[in-house]
């Protein structure tokens, strides 16, 4: 047989002493009897409930009075809950897993057992105050400066007695600063997961990054004079791009962009040595004579890769090789 469902969350198992004998007024056993006073109500501070957490024993059989003690009933109630356990149910459950019967039980006490669970309230300023840490540290190693503040104060939470446990959830590998941020913070007790909370915040973070000096219009080539360093808020769309420190990476707009707006892998992308459209040098052999032209791009492409070409006379395309920027070479 099984016990009630009612016994379901945690508990703690009562020293051996609280099952300990009567006082010296008690009526004296016979052999191989056994005396159990059940409590009216009782405390179980740990997850598995026993014997001798709800109830007294007595008897002269040592091998026996520690089967019982350690007898187990089931699982505590939730932290803060409290469930009643029946006189007639221990019975049946000793029988039933002990083999001891009726006739050599003597019941005192009370008819049933009242049983709780202590409980204790996480602290929400502990809760905050860890989240708060991990986001300021994530934040330090992504921007030059920044301003955190809880949007309001993660709810109490109940939990079971015990060594409580804070730790913050690592952030996504592709997360970005935003304006508004989640931290979620693991809660355990005794190194057992509890629950997770989530604690909001709302997020400045800056840094210095390259920006359009001055309009920049679609698919324009992005000279180093057309930018300048200037500190940008990173929640807008896109993270700023790390460009070398004189700003001369070879860049290309992907859209238009406005002055003051800050460069990103959504609006520039590295410029290509030969891009569609561009006129390029295309370089030719006749017998042992080298030749150059002026040709139109029909491809774009990095160093080495094979583009097609049309003269500027209007022949018909040919394939030529990258070699260098604006510079291709037509193939044998």
């Amino acid at each position: 047989m099984s016990m009630p469902r009612q016994f379901v969350i945690a508990a703690l198992l009562a020293a051996l002493g609280c099952a300990g004998g009567g006082t010296a007024a008690a009526q004296e056993l016979a052999p191989g009897q056994v005396e159990i006073a059940l409590r009216a109500n009782a405390s179980a501070p740990q997850r598995l409930v026993r014997l001798g957490d709800v109830a007294t024993i007595r008897t002269t059989d040592l091998a026996a009075i520690r089967r019982l003690v350690d007898l187990p009933l089931g699982q505590a109630p939730r932290a803060g809950a409290r469930v009643v356990l029946e006189r007639q149910t221990v019975a049946d459950w000793i029988r039933s897993r002990l083999g001891i019967g009726g006739e050599r039980l003597q019941w005192s006490g009370s008819e049933r057992s009242a049983l709780s669970s202590p409980a204790q309230q996480a602290d929400p300023a502990d809760i905050e105050r860890t989240a708060r840490g991990a986001l300021q540290r994530w934040l330090a190693a992504r921007s030059s400066r920044f301003d955190v503040d809880s949007v309001g104060a993660p709810a109490g939470l109940q939990l079971p007695a015990g060594r409580v446990e804070l730790a913050a959830r690592p952030f996504p590998a592709n997360q970005q600063p935003a304006t508004r941020m989640v931290v979620w913070v693991d809660v355990a007790v005794d190194g057992s997961f509890v629950r997770t909370v989530p604690v909001s915040f709302a997020v400045d973070a800056y840094k210095q990054a390259w920006v359009a000096a001055t309009p920049v219009g679609t698919g324009a080539a992005i000279a180093p004079q057309m930018l300048e360093r200037r500190e940008v808020e990173l929640a807008s769309r896109g993270v700023p791009l790390e460009i070398d420190g004189d700003g001369s990476a070879p860049l290309r707009s992907l859209r238009p962009l406005r002055a003051g707006e800050a460069l990103t892998s959504h609006n520039v992308a590295a410029a290509l040595p030969v891009s569609r459209g561009d006129w390029v040098t295309l370089q030719f052999s006749a017998g042992a004579v080298q030749m150059e032209g002026r040709a139109e791009a029909l491809q774009g492409g990095g160093l080495g890769q094979v583009v097609r070409v049309r003269m500027a006379r209007g022949s018909a395309p040919v394939d030529a090789r990258i070699v260098a920027n604006g510079r291709v070479e037509a193939m044998p």
